[in-house]
């Protein structure tokens, strides 16, 4: 995995805009359930499953334009639960080989997005 893939501005942006505006919003709501993934960093994180998500929204926000013109395509589960499923298996193995920078990564998305 390149180790900033997924701090992209793109994923903050769009992180912070579905998730984190407005006092009723997800993040906010739940602003005290985000906890860090690593004994000795307290910083809290971004869960797999968001960062996921929207790295896939991403995709087939890409997907429609591959051949240079915009083609209409839905953003269902038939059609973009493996790439969802290739996202979480990337993030979850960089978690378990490389625990402090998958910390340092998720905890840069929440801080970047609160």
């Amino acid at each position: 995995m390149k180790k900033d893939l997924y701090l992209h501005i793109a994923i903050k942006d769009i992180i912070r805009n579905e998730f984190f505006v407005g006092k009723k919003s997800f993040g906010i709501k739940n602003f005290d359930d985000f906890t860090s993934s690593h004994a000795d960093h307290p910083e809290p994180e971004l869960p797999i499953s968001m960062v996921a998500l929207v790295a896939t929204a991403i995709h087939a926000a890409l997907s429609k334009w591959d051949k240079g013109i915009k083609k209409t395509m839905s953003f269902d589960t038939d059609s973009y639960q493996e790439v969802y499923r290739h996202h979480v298996q990337t993030l979850e193995q960089y978690h378990g080989r490389h625990p402090l920078e998958f910390h340092r990564i998720m905890s840069t998305l929440f801080q970047a997005v609160t």
